[in-house]
């Protein structure tokens, strides 16, 4: 969008409103679409943290759940 810069010019008040909500309007949208860009960051962080700590959690139980096979098969192995 190209823009041009007029200098000592009187313009009507309604037009300069219009101008300044629109410099208003186009401001808001650009801070929208950061906080927007901000936002998508943060939960792609958050769904990356939750995806370790869930493959973490999940590595413990697996590892909790050999031992204790290998417990269970060692008593087994004793009784008989």
């Amino acid at each position: 969008m190209r823009f041009f810069q007029i200098s000592g010019v009187d313009l009507p008040n309604k037009f300069e409103h219009a101008i300044q909500e629109t410099q208003v309007q186009e401001n808001e949208i650009n801070t929208a679409l950061a906080e927007k860009n901000n936002i998508g960051i943060e939960l792609k962080t958050e769904i990356g943290n939750a995806t370790n700590t869930m493959d973490v959690i999940i590595n413990k139980a697996k590892a909790q759940a050999e031992a204790d096979i290998q417990k269970n098969d060692a008593n087994m192995e004793s009784l008989s």
